[in-house]
């Protein structure tokens, strides 16, 4: 399960929103994680090498040139790399590997504030250092950051954006890598409403409604983890 899946789920009982995320083991390695703090400490920016092997990247001093595109919105197919920057009737909308479609500057950044204000019910309990580490980043520096460029991205002329976007270039890859590239294995999601659980199984959500019995596979699971599951859980 990708961590940008939980900002499209819902208890399918009384549609509580979002649900509360435990993540206790990942698919990808610890490595994986290391990188990207690594990088990002560095203050460069990411340069991938190939499109199979998504956080096989070297750290750069410069822009890498498919991280951010300037062209016409008629040529989006086109496109290759993360970030977009596209200019659409004189104004400027951007897009990437989370935001899909096109957005103007201003939503595009209020996008993702909604978005990372979910990360406090996001725990990490698996044993990754650096998987923490990521958290960490995104919530006490990363958020900041998109916060102040929200609040200035308002009305700003398309020519200008390029330039805006290049100081926090870093803040949006190290966002999209970690939302698209970095794979929960196993994990609960829990409502905050009603206190059902839903495991998370080799990657894939198991949810579903009260009045479906829980699987084997469900039971066999809770007793593998129930010392991580939150307290506040109904454990049925």
């Amino acid at each position: 399960m990708k961590i940008w899946l939980n900002h499209t789920l819902a208890c399918p009982d009384d549609g509580a929103y979002p649900l509360k995320l435990v993540i206790f083991t990942w698919e990808n390695q610890e490595e994986d994680f290391s990188k990207l703090v690594k990088g990002y400490g560095a203050k460069s920016l990411f340069n991938f090498r190939n499109e199979e092997s998504p956080l096989n990247f070297e750290i750069l001093d410069s822009m890498p040139m498919n991280a951010l595109i300037e062209k016409n919105i008629s040529q989006l197919e086109e496109d290759s790399g993360i970030i977009h920057l596209v200019k659409d009737n004189e104004e400027g909308v951007i897009y990437d590997t989370c935001v899909i479609d096109p957005l103007p500057i201003d939503r595009y950044f209020q996008y993702y504030l909604e978005f990372l204000e979910e990360f406090s019910a996001i725990f990490d309990r698996s044993e990754y250092t650096s998987a923490t580490e990521s958290f960490k980043l995104i919530v006490e520096e990363i958020q900041s950051t998109i916060k102040e460029a929200y609040v200035k991205s308002k009305e700003l002329p398309f020519g200008d954006l390029n330039e805006f976007l290049k100081p926090i270039l870093q803040d949006l890859l190290f966002l999209n890598i970690f939302l698209t590239y970095m794979e929960i294995e196993e994990g609960v999601l829990v409502c905050s409403s009603c206190k059902t659980w839903f495991p998370v199984i080799k990657t894939i959500p198991r949810i579903y409604p009260k009045t479906m019995k829980r699987e084997e596979m469900d039971l066999n699971f809770l007793t593998k983890w129930r010392k991580l599951y939150p307290d506040d859980v109904i454990l049925d």
